[in-house]
């Protein structure tokens, strides 16, 4: 690599680092409830917040692994230690962490001899890719179990190929294979798929596979401890969780799709043309690499989650990286066939058009908004460091998708939960609060409390956009807010 193509390097480095900390910091919440309840709140219940009752039911079917949750409770301890107690803190530590890591791992790709791409300036292209394409510093920044398989497999995959590969590689290479499966047991496909190139297209000795093997029986030790760590008794998830999701069929309680679906979704969700333009593209790309390792983990991982009837397009995360790949690769071979015309240029623009609006947004737009309000209430009630009574309408704001939040509520803050907010003066005043906070689901609230001043705490409007109020429209509007209400 010449001197200023590193130096280009070094420069894209430095820019997506610095937007996986922004994407870090800003993407709070979730992606989906699996990130936070499958992973937060058993580490938040092993550091004695909230109790067993609260954790969803594949914890008491004892079919989730205890790696991840354990990772979160260490890191969580550790933390504490140094005097951050924060949760909303430590799971910005937890994201960035994660966002680091998998940043770091996507771009050492572009600089190892392990993919023989079709053009030199391919490997740039990746670093771009891996940068700006506006999907992928909001999947890298998710401490959930798709990213965490995938950057384990991954690592696994690029320590297996390095040159002069010893018997200590091999090893370790085994150890994160097994550990992606214990991460996330779908990686076990992808698992597959690599066993198949060990043997048909690389033909690894046979010294060289038991050298992997027990990397990846030291791995499965290492999770079967999480396990016993996270439930208390000796259990063995991986079949737990064939016997619940797969003999019994669980996962199809949550909705079953056709085996197209991840097509179509990812078309609509990547967002067209530039969804359109990446799939043509990723074609030739994966044709041109097909005997390369990662074809071979590619297909079976894809097939067989189009074979399972429930699907969900974040199951397709992991394979973030080769997918990256195979569409640079494919821009390299449409370069070398095809002289671009103006309506290429046209459809190049506007698909940076998208793209740029899409990265800006997913970088500072909240993963879940709803962890906005939380955050808010629990610097409000650690401020205030005495009792506070949160009333709300119908439903608990730290309560989502029907389970609680532990993790990020707070001790001093006591809910009460109303039918809906005309409430009686007694129902409130009658232990006399000086004070008390209502959250709302809607940005405006007409309430008056007879002895008490109202004052809109926190919105993820701005006060002043309160006064453009036409027609009523704040209080029809899906906007919650927090309201002070203060004896005068």
């Amino acid at each position: 690599m010449r001197r200023s193509e590193a130096f280009s390097h070094l420069n894209l480095f430095v820019f997506g680092l610095m937007i996986i900390v922004c994407a870090a910091w800003f993407n709070v919440g979730y992606h989906h409830p699996d990130e936070h309840f499958q992973i937060l709140e058993p580490a938040a219940f092993k550091l004695g917040k909230g109790s067993e009752v609260d954790l969803p039911w594949e914890l008491h079917e004892r079919i989730r692994p205890g790696l991840q949750p354990l990772m979160a409770y260490g890191m969580v301890r550790a933390l504490d230690v140094t005097g951050l107690y924060d949760p909303f803190w430590q799971a910005f530590i937890l994201r960035l962490i994660s966002g680091v890591a998998a940043f770091s791992l996507y771009y050492q790709y572009s600089k190892r001899h392990i993919i023989t791409f079709s053009r030199q300036e391919s490997t740039r292209w990746l670093v771009i890719a891996i940068c700006f394409l506006w999907f992928v510093p909001y999947v890298s920044s998710r401490f959930s179990s798709e990213n965490w398989g995938a950057i384990s497999f991954f690592l696994g995959v690029m320590i297996l190929l390095r040159q002069n590969s010893k018997a200590f590689h091999l090893t370790i290479a085994g150890l994160l294979f097994g550990l992606s499966f214990w991460f996330r047991f779908q990686m076990g496909f992808a698992l597959t798929g690599l066993a198949a190139w060990l043997l048909f297209v690389r033909k690894m000795p046979f010294s060289g596979l038991l050298w992997l093997a027990s990397g990846g029986l030291t791995a499965m030790f290492i999770g079967i401890y999480a396990d016993f760590w996270l439930y208390g008794e000796f259990v063995i998830t991986p079949i737990n969780y064939f016997i619940a999701n797969i003999t019994y069929n669980r996962a199809a309680e949550w909705g079953v799709a056709p085996w197209w679906y991840y097509f179509s979704e990812y078309l609509i969700s990547a967002a067209p043309p530039l969804s359109v333009a990446l799939a043509l593209l990723a074609v030739p790309g994966f044709w041109a690499l097909r005997k390369n390792v990662l074809a071979w983990v590619f297909v079976p991982f894809c097939l067989v989650h189009m074979a399972v009837g429930h699907k969900e397009l974040r199951f397709l995360f992991p394979m973030v990286l080769p997918y990256l790949i195979f569409v640079v690769n494919g821009a390299g071979i449409f370069v070398d066939k095809f002289a671009l015309k103006r309506w290429h240029r046209l459809v190049l623009g506007l698909c940076l058009v998208v793209n740029t609006g899409l990265l800006t947004f997913r970088i500072f737009a909240p993963a879940h908004d709803a962890v906005l309000y939380l955050r808010f209430l629990h610097k409000y009630a650690r401020d205030n460091n005495k009792p506070v009574l949160l009333v709300s309408e119908k439903d608990d704001p730290f309560v989502q998708v029907g389970m609680c939040m532990n993790f990020y509520k707070p001790k001093n803050i006591n809910t009460l939960i109303l039918k809906d907010l005309e409430f009686t003066e007694s129902e409130i005043t009658g232990s006399s609060p000086k004070e008390f906070l209502v959250f709302h689901q809607k940005a405006g609230l007409d309430l008056q409390v007879r002895g008490y001043k109202k004052t809109r705490l926190y919105s993820l409007f701005p006060d002043w956009f309160s006064h453009i109020n036409f027609n009523n429209w704040l209080e029809r509007s899906n906007i919650s807010s927090v309201w002070l209400f203060k004896r005068e």
